[in-house]
């Protein structure tokens, strides 16, 4: 898929302090792309790769200071370059600032209307109906209807998001979602959030292991799949309501054809994704949610099976040629190293694996969110990280 007239266009990738951004350096760097980062935290073990040619830090997380450093980043460059988000509120600030970045950088955004539509969960929950498939119960509200009694109706547990994880939500919450158990811990949870965040979903728990959800990934360009990828979770870190920690590649006939149908039906272009769980009570699908505008995080395993998203994209995203990369597969088991330790810990403490099957698991890995023998920085900083972490702890 080389393309050798591509490589003198730099990728610019945001969040490479994030194992998703690191992912994303690597699969362009790997191709021979080369590598500027953005990054918000100037310590991050991600940092440590050597696939980067220079980076950029911002002071935080805000637009305003990151659109400030993409400006530097162009004005060095004196070109435009090709940019990644790693994050939905990158996807956010790239949508709502099109018309700022359009002239400096290549990424693939829809209308921002579209996009945001994607994006909000209130939306998706409305419209998704009309496709074939579950789709869990769910209320929407606002922070103002705690107290009413359009809650009543609620079947606890339930899972509560915001309807959409904007920047500031990124800025001053370190969770995605809530595993939320009664009426009560929903309405303080709310209130303790209602400064910054006032519409939020919640939707009904479907039951079942972190192994029942799998997700395909895809790259779609004018209504044509590009690049496609399917698997499933092994487990996750917070367990059940987490981010994926270890995950296998894994083909449903159904599954696939639901997501693209769905993905396509929505009118997601670029970088997209679908998580679906198996509801065994209905024995049915059911719709988890949709990434929009990147790649989401186990997205590296795909590379290891011979289906690079990012470079696909890079390709696309010049007016390059793009072969298709569809299904295929290399059995390949991906972990994200120190998450999957807590969350294989927990599984173990609670008699949901055992040490004789959690070994055989290990010997299956063979592509990792961080540690990789061409690129040590990262793995051994992480280490670093870890071990003066606990010696912290004990001195403490």
């Amino acid at each position: 898929m080389k393309d050798a007239t591509a490589h003198s266009v730099p990728a610019v990738v945001l969040g490479v302090e994030t194992d998703t951004g690191l992912s994303i350096v690597r699969s362009l760097s790997y191709q021979g792309v080369p590598v500027v980062g953005v990054a918000v935290l100037p310590n991050s073990y991600t940092l440590r790769t050597r696939h980067l040619t220079k980076v950029y830090y911002s002071r935080d997380k805000s637009p305003e200071n990151l659109l400030s450093v993409l400006e530097q980043v162009y004005f060095d460059l004196r070109r435009k370059s090709v940019l990644f988000a790693s994050s939905d509120t990158h996807v956010v600030m790239l949508s709502e600032e099109k018309e700022r970045l359009e002239n400096m950088f290549f990424y693939p955004a829809a209308d921002p209307k579209d996009t945001m539509n994607l994006l909000d969960k209130w939306l998706i929950s409305e419209n998704i109906s009309k496709y074939n498939i579950g789709v869990p119960s769910s209320i929407c509200f606002t922070s103002d209807e705690i107290l009413s009694r359009k809650l009543d109706t609620l079947q606890f547990p339930v899972v509560l998001k915001p309807a959409l994880r904007d920047v500031e939500w990124d800025l001053k919450s370190n969770q995605k979602v809530f595993l939320v158990q009664t009426l009560d811990g929903l309405k303080s949870r709310v209130k303790s959030y209602s400064n910054f965040c006032n519409r939020w979903i919640a939707q009904e728990w479907i039951t079942g292991e972190d192994s029942d959800i799998y997700f395909v990934l895809l790259y779609i360009k004018s209504k044509k799949v590009l690049g496609a990828f399917s698997g499933r979770k092994i487990r996750q870190w917070p367990c059940r309501i987490g981010s994926t920690s270890l995950a296998i590649d894994y083909y449903d006939e159904e599954v696939f054809r639901l997501s693209e149908e769905i993905l396509l039906g929505m009118g997601a272009t670029g970088f997209c994704s679908l998580e679906l769980k198996k509801d065994k009570k209905r024995d049915s699908w059911a719709i988890i949610e949709p990434t929009i505008g990147r790649v989401n995080l186990q997205s590296y395993m795909s590379v290891s099976a011979g289906i690079n998203f990012p470079y696909i994209g890079y390709l696309d995203m010049l007016g390059l040629s793009v072969s298709s990369a569809i299904k295929e597969s290399r059995h390949v088991c991906w972990m994200r190293e120190i998450e999957d330790i807590y969350s294989a810990r927990e599984y173990l403490k609670n008699g949901r694996l055992t040490y004789l099957s959690w070994l055989k698991t290990i010997y299956r890995i063979n592509s990792f969110a961080v540690f990789d023998f061409w690129d040590l920085g990262p793995g051994i900083w992480l280490i670093k990280d870890k071990v003066s972490s606990l010696f912290s702890k004990h001195g403490d």
